[in-house]
């Protein structure tokens, strides 16, 4: 009797492993560099070695804009959906570009890439494009 118990417990354990392990979202693997794919401002921030090397695409929320620092600063989509403009994104991602400027609030898809300028790291912009948030596409 007490050998069943232990083979019943066993094996309602292994069923509720395998059931969370299941329900657990897929992990995505981090584009390689030179990659077309677009990142988030945490993928890349998190990453920012991984995508020196070449032209890359971010997706974020314009924070911050200055016309006559010819810059603006992008939070992540997520980051904006949970707090707004607020102080509370962990990362931001200062983007220097000399185009006509987005808005604040905006959901913009940017192609450019990372650069050292005095010795920090920038991500200069060669196109921002409105994007929409749900899609990350142009719109």
């Amino acid at each position: 009797m007490k050998r069943w118990i232990v083979v019943a417990g066993i094996v309602a354990i292994a069923v509720a492993v395998a059931l969370v392990w299941q329900s657990q979202p897929p992990v995505d693997e981090a584009p390689e560099p030179g990659e077309q794919s677009v990142l988030g401002v945490h993928e890349l921030m998190r990453n920012v070695d991984r995508y020196r090397d070449g032209p890359t695409q971010v997706k974020g929320v314009v924070s911050y804009v200055s016309a006559e620092g010819q810059g603006l600063t992008l939070i992540d989509v997520v980051d904006f959906e949970e707090c707004g403009l607020c102080d509370c994104a962990p990362l931001k991602l200062p983007i220097r570009w000399s185009g006509a400027m987005p808005h604040l609030q905006d959901t913009v898809l940017i192609e450019g890439e990372v650069q050292e300028a005095a010795g920090k790291l920038i991500f200069v912009a060669r196109s921002v494009e409105p994007s929409d948030a749900r899609t990350g596409t142009p719109e």
